[in-house]
């Protein structure tokens, strides 16, 4: 609701003490799911690790070719990265990610952009999948904030009508 709060980031351990863990069909969002995934702060702002967040979910339907997470990023902070793990096992990594100015500025003056990553097959399960979002950074502001998760099955594209 408040987005534009300064400050969001560091409310985010007293919001979530056991990260986020969202359960698609089950969970709600609204109160599940968070803008900002910072680092692991403790209450003075200090860096205590990387944060790890988790999201599970049924794919009854797995396709031979596996499936593309997409991500849109309301913003990052230089130096921050996402590891990125299914099941157990870690399948792609963003990379250090571009300086968008946000986390300490409002939570309100990034730039948005979109990355996509495959993910084979073979990690995918009918049920009980849980995706695993590691962010690894050093310095209290580094983080990303989120605009959407998408996980479609590979070969499709955003302008194709959504399946069933």
């Amino acid at each position: 609701d408040r987005y534009w709060k300064w400050g969001n980031h560091l409310a985010y351990r007293t919001l979530f003490p056991q990260g986020v863990d969202l359960t698609i069909g089950k969970g709600n969002p609204a109160k599940d799911w968070y803008i900002c995934q910072p680092l692991d702060l403790d209450a003075d702002g200090k860096v205590l690790g990387p944060s790890t967040w988790k999201v599970r979910f049924d794919c009854p339907e797995i396709s031979e070719d596996g499936a593309v997470l997409r991500i849109g990023f309301c913003g990052t902070r230089a130096r921050s990265s996402l590891d990125f793990g299914l099941n157990g096992k870690q399948f792609a990594s963003t990379g250090p990610l571009p300086e968008a100015g946000v986390m300490h500025r409002d939570s309100h003056r990034g730039r948005w952009f979109e990355r996509r990553f495959d993910v084979p097959a073979d990690l995918l399960r009918a049920s009980g999948n849980v995706l695993t979002l590691t962010l690894h950074g050093r310095e209290w502001h580094q983080g990303v904030l989120y605009d959407f998760l998408r996980l479609e099955k590979a070969g499709r594209t955003p302008e194709d009508p959504a399946d069933p």
